[in-house]
């Protein structure tokens, strides 16, 4: 095995200050709604989501909505569509995003509203990365895995069926692989014990980790944007309950192997944000509410570990604004500490009158935005001019729970004033979320003015 792999890759190489609370809030803003932006009753669970705006300035967004259906929709028209379904949104460039099957196949939807089928390999399930290297694999426990590495035509057998390949990432730059290799134990408590590998550009695999307790396992493996660490989740036995409550979040040093163990934290994939300059963004924090010791916790390169939020508030769902020069922002969802099993959360107020925070440069304390709505996410636009904002409605007694989430657009003006527009409505599933955690922005939608 080690004498194939090494031959396909071998001749692939060939050819600051904490954070306080907010002490100042932006100026009034102007809402400019359309005419068709008034409440309206929340569509039931399924149900496709609803234009009800024209923003020219908000380009192109593909959105998913909980009738499992990726829509296009047209800022300049305000036309919203279907364009593809049973998929989810994956590698988002500026020619368009890709739509990962989630039965097979790969599709890219072009933001003039073509849609490309994609073949990069003999799996029935692919996936792209930005370098044009393309993964492809059969869905089995032991699954054979396919490469095709840029600039190549044809896709290459990486990985037999019997080497035991759970989930499997492409680096970056395409020429690297990490895999979770499937290592069961002796005992009906120990099937899901794995470890974590990576096939290094010359061909070689090499074990980079291994839980020690037979019983643990690994999942939710990824790569930083520069290729040099991996994040995973550690959890030590198969539960639903344990997972729900948090597990172990690890950042592995792919160059010596370095493990670092960033704390328990809740299974919210897009939460871990990374920047530009190599700086990870993350919620540390076990139990399942979101509303409850939830830390916003900035790491920088060099390893220093940062805590944005104070105890008497949460922080969730971080975003890195790019800025003049290179310094950076970042926004983030904001709440002060609640209790209980949520009822204030589906109301809408304490805990559930979420609310979100810029920090231009990280150096003092954020600022309020100023929107009256709740605010479940916030997302940059790639120059920073503009914010896409994930709503949600309170529910209350005798009110449809589902599609309770609506997306709006923040522009500022050269007064000191922004406008704010509701784009789409009826999206998300249950507006309780699960505990509190809603869909984030950068798995929920694709943004032509932010194709990162």
């Amino acid at each position: 095995m080690r004498i194939a792999l090494a031959a396909l890759l071998v001749a692939s190489a060939c050819g600051g200050q904490q954070g306080t609370r907010p002490v100042a809030t932006e100026p009034p803003i102007t809402p400019t709604p359309p005419a068709s932006a008034a409440p309206s009753p929340t569509p039931p669970r399924g149900s496709p989501p609803v234009s009800t705006g024209v923003a020219p300035q908000a380009g192109v967004l593909f959105v998913t909505g909980a009738d499992d259906w990726i829509y296009r929709y047209d800022g300049a028209t305000g036309d919203l569509r279907r364009v593809t379904r049973h998929a989810r949104i994956g590698l988002v460039t500026r020619e368009g995003a890709y739509a990962e099957g989630l039965e097979g196949g790969l599709v890219l939807l072009h933001w003039d509203g073509t849609v490309e089928n994609v073949d990069c390999g003999p799996g029935r399930f692919q996936t792209m990365t930005l370098s044009g290297a393309c993964l492809s694999y059969v869905a089995q426990d032991s699954r054979s895995v396919w490469v095709r590495l840029p600039n190549e035509t044809t896709a290459r057998l990486l990985l037999p069926g019997d080497w035991g390949a759970g989930q499997i990432a492409l680096s970056p730059e395409g020429r690297r692989v990490a895999v979770l290799r499937s290592k069961p134990g002796t005992t009906f408590d120990a099937r899901a014990h794995n470890a974590l590998w990576i096939i290094d550009a010359n061909g070689t695999p090499r074990r980079l980790y291994e839980p020690k307790e037979p019983n643990a396992f690994l999942f939710y493996l990824a790569w930083s944007p520069d290729g040099r660490w991996l994040t995973v989740w550690e959890q030590p036995i198969i539960s639903n309950s344990v997972m729900a409550d948090g597990d172990r979040l690890l950042l592995v040093d792919t160059t010596d192997g370095t493990v670092i163990d960033l704390g328990k934290t809740l299974v919210a994939r897009g939460w871990l944000q990374w920047s530009a300059d190599g700086r990870l963004a993350f919620v540390r924090g076990g139990d399942r509410q979101t509303w409850l010791g939830k830390q916003l916790v900035i790491r920088s390169p060099n390893g220093t570990i940062r805590v944005i939020t104070d105890d008497d508030h949460v922080g969730l769902a971080p975003a890195w604004v790019p800025g003049a020069g290179g310094t950076l922002g970042l926004t983030w969802v904001e709440a002060p500490v609640g209790d209980g099993n949520g009822g204030v959360y589906v109301a809408g107020t304490g805990a559930g009158a979420r609310y979100g925070v810029l920090s231009d440069d990280l150096r003092g304390p954020g600022r309020q935005l100023a929107f009256s709505g709740i605010v479940e996410g916030l997302r940059p636009s790639g120059d920073a001019a503009l914010t896409l904002v994930l709503v949600r409605h309170p529910s209350a007694p005798g009110r449809d729970e589902y599609g309770a989430l609506e997306l709006w657009l923040i522009k500022p003006l050269a007064s000191g004033t922004s406008t704010q527009v509701r784009l789409i409505t009826g999206l998300g599933d249950l507006a309780f979320g699960y505990y509190g955690l809603q869909p984030s922005l950068f798995a929920l939608v694709a943004w032509s003015l932010d194709p990162r």
